[in-house]
């Protein structure tokens, strides 16, 4: 458990300096999978079936609000000293990032459209991400998630 201590403060330092390794302060994204093609010019984007955008929509909408809370809790647990409150919201952190990935990657075969897909791909990236490293990547998760509903809301307005 001590390890994971260390581990949540080192997030608390990187969410709060905006520490990381890109140009701008932010960790670097690991390589994204291939997608679809891009549509040739002149030709009109693939279109998302209404479903599978409201599908997407649905689990965004449920799943960013609860990471962003939990993670909220960690870094006040911290902030309080309070080790033990700390550790355990980071394995509930890590049971519903697991969660919303399980429910992210169906999606992605579905998608078409190349800027959803490759948006899609890094917010499962970085979820895995935030597992392996005992969310020390809190910040690229939730930016992630975020690029997911503009690209959501770019296909299926």
């Amino acid at each position: 458990m001590r390890g994971r201590g260390f581990a949540v403060a080192v997030t608390v330092l990187m969410l709060s300096a905006g520490c990381g390794d890109g140009p701008d302060g932010s960790t670097a994204q690991p390589a994204v999978t291939s997608a679809p093609a891009a549509p040739t010019a002149g030709a009109a984007p693939p279109s998302m079936n209404p479903q599978d955008c409201q599908d997407i929509k649905g689990v965004l909408d449920e799943y960013s609000p609860l990471f962003v809370a939990v993670q909220g809790k960690v870094l006040e647990s911290i902030r309080r000293n309070d080790q033990k409150t700390a550790n355990e919201g980071m394995l509930k952190a890590e049971v519903l990032v697991k969660e919303w990935a399980g429910l992210l990657e169906p999606q992605v075969a579905k998608v078409s459209q190349p800027d959803l897909h490759d948006a899609l791909v890094t917010l499962l990236d970085q979820l895995r991400q935030y597992i392996t490293s005992n969310g020390m990547n809190a910040g690229n998760a939730a930016k992630a998630a975020d690029n997911v509903k503009t690209a959501l809301g770019n296909v299926c307005a």
